[in-house]
C-alpha cells in the first residue's frame, strides 16, 4: 500500500500522503481503512497528496474509481476532496477524474499547490504543510511492516 492517513476532526479533514505507484487496491484499501477507523465520520473533507506519487491509471481504471467513490458517496456523505499533484500526468488524470464524475455528495478539484488546496478548503490560513509530520499518521499493518513511511 502506498499511503497513510490522519483524520483531524477540529479540521473535519482527512489527510493522505501517497507514495509510489498508485494502484486501484491501494484505492480500495484506503476506503476500507478510513471507514474502520475510530474517528470516521460523515461529510469529512479531504486532501490527498500525490506529489511524490505515480499513476499507471487507465481511463477505464479511472471510471473504476469513480464508481468505487460514488458508491461510497452516501456513507462518506458530502465533501470536498482536493488532490495534490506535481506532475502534468498526475493533474492529467485528476481532471479526468473531476470531468467523468457525476457524484453528487463530492466536491472534487486538482491543485498543483498546496496552499490554494488548503484554502479551497476552507482549512484556517497558517496552517503548514499537514504532511510535515508523518509520525502522526495513520497506516496499516502492511505499511508499517515495509518500512515505507518510517
Amino acid at each position: 500500500m502506498a499511503y497513510v492517513y490522519r483524520i483531524d476532526g477540529e479540521f473535519g479533514c482527512i489527510f493522505a500522503k501517497w507514495r509510489g505507484v498508485v494502484t486501484l487496491v491501494d484505492n480500495e484499501a484506503f476506503f476500507h481503512d478510513v471507514e474502520g477507523a475510530p474517528d470516521f465520520r460523515s461529510g469529512l473533507n479531504r486532501l490527498h497528496d500525490f506529489r511524490d506519487a505515480r499513476f499507471t491509471y487507465s481511463a477505464a481504471e479511472v471510471r473504476n474509481v469513480i464508481r468505487d467513490d460514488t458508491s461510497a458517496g452516501e456513507y462518506h456523505g458530502f465533501r470536498k476532496v482536493a488532490m495534490l499533484v506535481s506532475s502534468d500526468l498526475g493533474f492529467g488524470i485528476a481532471r479526468m477524474y473531476q470531468t467523468l464524475s457525476n457524484d453528487p455528495n463530492q466536491e472534487f478539484w486538482p491543485f498543483r499547490d498546496l496552499q490554494a488546496a488548503l484554502t479551497w478548503l476552507d482549512l484556517p490560513p497558517g496552517l503548514g504543510d499537514p504532511f510535515d509530520r508523518l509520525d502522526q499518521f495513520q497506516c496499516s499493518a502492511d505499511k508499517a511492516r515495509s518500512g515505507r513511511f518510517a
